[in-house]
């Protein structure tokens, strides 16, 4: 089906999400940010993840990964094709043309030093290196796009940035899914 006629029959679609991470020479952690082409008809200059993207009907989450890995952020599929999934986090919340539901297969890559992701579609304007403390302010800021957010506020629990919050635990475990138990379109 069309991926335009999802949300106004609120159907559920699904999406593979890269987080880029690196740990710089001092041991700080900083996460690779996209920002959205001013020319996207949706969501432009905002905020994302490193690579995210929508899975085609009949495409598996690897092909996806790998497919959306290369054009958005210049990764060889090499380097995506034994990512382990970190995590599968449901994304719903109503839009104008009905409801956005979506699965979002979610995957952590480091990148060495000197790795620069350079976007191969035009789909993404520019790659910043950000501190985490950067990231979580625009965050707050509501830059980022809102799946997008939910991936790296997720990447940002898991790598533990705001402590044991238990509290903030709690509330990621409604929205995730077990990683790995869709391993039949991997």
């Amino acid at each position: 089906m069309e991926r335009a006629a999802f949300r106004p029959l609120g159907l559920t679609s699904r999406a593979v999400h890269l987080n880029g991470l690196q740990r710089m020479a001092d041991g700080e952690i900083r996460m690779w940010v996209g920002r959205r082409s001013p020319f996207k008809d949706v969501a432009p200059n905002r905020l994302d993840n490193l690579m995210g993207g929508g899975i085609a009907a009949g495409e598996s989450i690897q092909i996806a990964l790998e497919r959306e890995g290369w054009e958005e952020a210049g990764i060889p599929p090499t380097r995506l094709e034994l990512l382990p999934q970190t995590a599968l986090l449901l994304a719903e919340r109503p839009v104008p043309r009905g409801l956005h539901r979506e699965w979002l297969y979610v995957f952590d890559l480091w990148l060495k030093e000197g790795e620069i992701p350079q976007n191969q579609d035009g789909e993404v304007a520019e790659h910043v290196l950000m501190p985490l403390a950067e990231v979580e302010q625009h965050l707050v800021n509501g830059q980022f796009m809102s799946d997008a957010a939910l991936t790296a506020i997720d990447c940002l629990a898991r790598l533990g940035y705001w402590g044991d919050d238990a509290a903030l635990h709690a509330l990621l475990a409604g929205v995730r899914g077990v990683p790995g138990t869709d391993t039949a379109g991997r």
